[in-house]
């Protein structure tokens, strides 16, 4: 799964408040097909999806399922 944020500071932060709660996640650059934004996103496990949205509820992000876009 693939979350895109607007900014790359977005990115940075949720990235630590993932990472701080736990979880698995990467930065990854984001293909331009799907988002034109900053050009970054975080990837995760489709498992964890339902548990990150506690963590990231004060981040705007948008979801990509991960046979959206090429790893």
């Amino acid at each position: 799964m693939l979350l895109i944020f607007k900014t790359t500071r977005a990115v940075i932060r949720a990235e630590k408040a993932l990472r701080m709660s736990g979880r698995t996640c990467r930065i990854i650059p984001v293909p331009r097909s799907i988002s034109k934004e900053c050009g970054m996103g975080i990837e995760i496990d489709d498992e964890c999806a339902a548990s990150i949205e506690a963590v990231l509820s004060e981040f705007n992000y948008t979801i990509y399922r991960s046979n959206e876009y090429e790893k």
